[in-house]
């Protein structure tokens, strides 16, 4: 089957900003065809456009074009820290969407790597239009490298952590069938950002990362389990609170099937829910400030209507259970964890092997 080169835009907001740049392909913008004859900056646009996750259209600030609802994510970004050191902050302004006039020159790392990546596998056949996308990104590594001192070549570089509990998730990893590039568990100077790097060279078009359902926690697998199916009777006890609630159990069950998976997550993530105070003072006059300021309220008043679940737990199950892990903050530290860092998988509507 041939690639379509059509990139259908079903929502407003996305709409709107083709309209605002000029870069749809139609008199009605609601798709861009990617082989049609237009310039690479015009294909890279509504690629980017195409691309952009719920988090940085949410904040999309604009006098032309204004998304219906604007509800700042959680997260706030993934290398915004409590440090709030110059880098951290300048990281935070790259992130983030802050006009529309950003969308001509590459936004991020992610988005920039994902429109790429779209329009290569979207109209493979044009040598010219490749070419041309090979001196963009020959380009692109000095432009982040100047902008983004996380990526400083001598200290930016992923270093790979030691010791016996990354050992252990790399053995469970291996043993529950996760295959990846080389992938291997680290932190990244100066921020001190987590996460996963590979030790060589990825080959164009090679599988980064493969995962069996049985590994992924999702709510068909949590309530696969015998905690989640007991959590599942409980009245009033939503699926989000479920897995929040799951996760401050399962991850101090000796015997649960993702403990080293939950021994190997840092032990705290410094998003916005977890601010100091001190550090929310810092964004007034900034939309994010009172939406953090939001969140943390909301997250504490979900906290409190836990308490209930959580005196009967600790009576039904008084050896198994213990009451230091069911704090505010351990419940923080798990709806981080959910709102921050989960992911959406599209699974194929059939049975997979486990």
């Amino acid at each position: 089957m041939q690639p379509n080169p059509i990139l259908r835009f079903s929502d407003d907001e996305k709409q709107g900003l083709l309209q605002t740049l000029n870069a749809s392909s139609s008199s009605s913008p609601v798709h861009f065809d990617l082989a049609a004859p237009h310039t690479l900056e015009s294909k890279l646009v509504a690629a980017r456009i195409y691309c952009l996750s719920n988090e940085e259209l949410s904040v999309l600030i604009s006098t032309g074009v204004r998304p219906r609802s604007l509800t700042l994510s959680l997260t706030l970004s993934h290398s915004l820290t409590l440090s709030l050191s110059r880098c951290t902050l300048h990281s935070f302004a790259r992130y983030f969407l802050d006009d529309p006039e950003d969308l001509k020159r590459p936004l991020n790392h992610r988005n920039e790597a994902a429109a790429l990546s779209l329009i290569q596998q979207r109209v493979p056949g044009q040598s010219e239009l490749q070419s041309q996308l090979h001196e963009h990104i020959e380009n692109l590594w000095p432009q982040f490298h100047h902008e983004d001192a996380g990526l400083d070549d001598r200290e930016g570089a992923g270093r790979r952590e030691t010791g016996e509990t990354t050992a252990s998730f790399h053995r469970w990893a291996a043993e529950v069938a996760i295959k990846s590039s080389d992938l291997v568990v680290g932190t990244f100077p100066p921020l001190g950002i987590r996460g996963c790097f590979s030790e060589r060279d990825i080959l164009r078009g090679e599988d980064i990362l493969s995962i069996p359902r049985r590994a992924l926690v999702f709510d068909e697998t949590v309530l696969e389990t015998d905690l989640g199916k007991m959590l599942s009777v409980i009245p009033g006890l939503g699926m989000d609170n479920l897995l929040i609630v799951f996760t401050m159990i399962d991850r101090f069950d000796d015997d649960s099937f993702w403990k080293p998976f939950w021994d190997e997550l840092p032990e705290a993530f410094g998003t916005g829910l977890s601010f100091p105070m001190e550090v929310v003072e810092l964004l007034q006059g900034s939309s994010a400030y009172g939406e953090i300021v939001k969140a943390q309220s909301h997250i504490r008043n979900l906290y409190e209507e836990c308490t209930l679940v959580f005196d009967v737990l600790l009576s039904a199950y008084p050896t198994l259970l213990d009451a230091s892990w069911f704090t505010f903050d351990r419940y923080l530290w798990a709806v981080e964890l959910w709102y921050g860092y989960g992911g959406l998988i599209y699974l194929p509507l059939v049975h997979l092997p486990t």
